[in-house]
């Protein structure tokens, strides 16, 4: 059974593909691990071309979907497992 947690956490969101500027930084519910899971506390974050063709809606050309992260944080909260 997942506990939702009610605490507000920022995040940058985008609803249709386009220019940086369809960037919106919002408020969204804080995520609660579930068993198996870690929560991330990411100080900090960067943008490479592939995320720039993304949120561009630049189709993905390569085969295999496994990308690496760019950001930097600590395990903020763990579940069970």
């Amino acid at each position: 059974m997942r506990i939702k947690a009610l605490i507000p956490m920022k995040a940058i969101v985008y609803y249709r593909y386009g220019s940086p500027d369809v960037l919106q930084c919002e408020e969204i519910e804080k995520p609660a691990p579930e068993d198996n899971e870690i929560l991330i506390k990411v100080r900090a974050a960067s943008v490479n071309p592939l995320d720039c063709g993304e949120l561009k809606g630049v189709p993905y050309i390569f085969s295999h979907h496994a990308r690496a992260a760019q950001t930097r944080g600590h395990a903020a909260r763990a579940a069970r497992g």
